[in-house]
């Protein structure tokens, strides 16, 4: 035995397996028999001694870490096996996952397996007495937008309101803004990953029109708090290529004059052009607004007309813009009549109005505007005793939907109707609700396939005779099942449930190509 050298103990049996309770790493070891003599390195095979040679003690070097190995199929989770490669399990039970549906939530492994959640039906109530909610939307995030009014304060000092909720509707975030007037938010829009809302405060006893723009987790990003002098602004519609949205509502001059206003903003608040309508001695006003993904965009209004025997009668209109917001065109829906602007949607080439004709009589009628301003009829549906707007989201493929709250004395019901790209019913349901309870829906919003979200008030019966709000209400229905829940068609005015735009660009739901992009300028973008 050469001096400097020394014989190592001889492994008798394998140590494959042992593990490094740190890292996790596996390592595994070869068992060589008599490894002669070694110099103390490892990563050397062993010196010989006196003509005795050996193969050499090495140990193999790990090779795995589970959170370096190959993504694994769903439901099964990455690990190390005792021979130091990447292998999987099943994951643990109730784990999340997504069985390719978006008409259910709650989706859980099981075995391996993903197992479909519930269809993700939920009623919740928030806030004060007397507090409801005027728009609902989804955010990107998959979490819920709701906008209203409540009284924070005191019962008579209204404040605009503000809430997000998780998708099961658990409460995650709320914010109260305004002063304690009269103050609402009358709509939401979607901007990016988070929102764009809109309505009316009530500043030393006159009425302000504002906008204000909120990131994802609610905070203000801009605040055009006194836009508009005497506004109420009711309607809103974002217009992603030219970053910028356009309000619209009504004002009065002295009870002599109202006119209905549009007014555009900039994503950093600055106004830009502005389209008005002034009758002298009526009310007129825009109730609605949709954008067209080439940023054209419509107002749907009407004018109150009031007889010398006092009944209101409305004139109802659709007027168009281009993107730079020139007029392109109004036409005249229907005139004389006791009805209500109530729904307006883009929709191939041109645009989808729904109106509540109570006497012609009591009608829900859809009508189609082209892009050159010419009128058809789209659709007509059986009507009823009304409280509240009937209203009218996108649908799937081109078509719509179209929402109505029947109310009947205490026999109440929700009718919903699914029409076609040619406006022919391929699917409705009728939903009866207890004669003690009543949900009553100002807003929603098509979540695609068969869900929707709902927002507004509930009430409860007071008497055999009279109804007492309760709080404001936001719901999740589920009335369709669609095997196309997972179709780039099934976006509401935002991104949800679409892939990530490209670089330098953001998404957007087009209501009639679905999932899109647009690019941004190459002054504002940042790689």
């Amino acid at each position: 035995m050469k001096m400097g050298m020394r014989r190592l103990v001889v492994w008798t049996a394998a140590l494959a397996g042992c593990s490094d309770a740190q890292t996790g790493a596996t390592y595994a070891y070869q068992n060589v028999g008599d490894l002669g003599v070694h110099t103390g390195d490892l990563g050397k095979q062993a010196d010989t001694a006196g003509g005795d040679t050996g193969s050499g003690d090495v140990a193999t070097v790990p090779t795995c870490k589970p959170d370096q190995c190959p993504a694994p199929a769903p439901c099964f989770v990455a690990i190390c096996t005792p021979a130091g490669a990447c292998g999987s399990e099943p994951a643990p039970t109730g784990s999340p996952c997504s069985d390719g549906d978006a008409c259910t939530q709650g989706d859980h492994c099981d075995g391996g397996t993903c197992q479909p959640g519930s269809s993700g039906t939920w009623s919740v109530l928030y806030g004060a007495a007397s507090a409801r909610f005027n728009d609902v939307l989804p955010s990107a995030q998959g979490d819920v937008w709701a906008g209203g009014t409540t009284a924070f304060s005191t019962p008579t000092a209204y404040q605009a309101w503000t809430v997000r909720t998780d998708g099961s509707g658990k409460l995650v975030d709320q914010q109260v803004t305004g002063d304690t007037g009269n103050d609402d938010i009358a709509a939401l829009a979607p901007w990016g990953t988070g929102l764009v809302q809109t309505g009316t405060w009530t500043v030393s006893g006159s009425e302000v029109g504002w906008v204000r723009r909120l990131d994802s987790d609610g905070k203000v990003q801009m605040a055009a708090d006194s836009l508009a002098a005497g506004v109420r602004l009711r309607a809103l519609a974002t217009a992603p290529q030219a970053n910028s949205l356009v309000a619209g509502g009504y004002s009065m001059t002295g009870g002599k004059t109202s006119t209905a206003k549009v007014l555009q903003v900039t994503g950093d608040g600055k106004p830009g052009w502005q389209w008005s309508k002034a009758v002298p001695g009526r009310l007129v006003a825009v109730t609605k607004l949709a954008m067209a993904a080439d940023g054209t965009s419509a107002a749907l209004g009407y004018t109150r007309n009031l007889t010398a025997s006092g009944q209101d009668l409305y004139d109802l209109w659709v007027v168009r813009f281009d993107a730079a917001g020139k007029v392109l065109g109004e036409t005249d829906l229907l005139g004389n009549i006791t009805a209500s602007a109530s729904g307006l949607v883009a929709a191939a080439g041109g645009w989808l109005a729904l109106v509540d004709a109570a006497n012609l009589p009591s009608t829900l009628q859809v009508f189609k505007v082209d892009n050159a301003g010419k009128l058809s009829p789209f659709a007509t549906l059986p009507g009823g005793p009304i409280e509240v707007p009937s209203l009218l989201l996108p649908g799937p493929n081109g078509g719509c939907h179209v929402l109505r709250e029947l109310n009947t004395g205490f026999d109440v019901s929700l009718h919903v109707w699914r029409l076609d790209s040619a406006g022919k019913t391929v699917a409705e349901v009728d939903e009866a609700y207890p004669k003690t309870l009543r949900p009553r829906i100002f807003a929603a919003s098509w979540l695609g396939g068969g869900s929707f979200l709902l927002a507004g008030d509930e009430m409860l019966q007071a008497s055999q005779s009279s109804w007492t709000t309760v709080r404001a209400w936001i719901a999740r229905a589920q009335w369709f099942e669609d095997s196309a829940c997972g179709a780039l068609v099934n976006c509401l005015g935002d991104s949800h449930g679409c892939p990530p735009p490209p670089a330098c660009a953001v998404g957007y739901c087009d209501g009639v190509a679905g999932c899109s992009a647009f690019a941004l300028p190459a002054s504002t973008c940042k790689p």
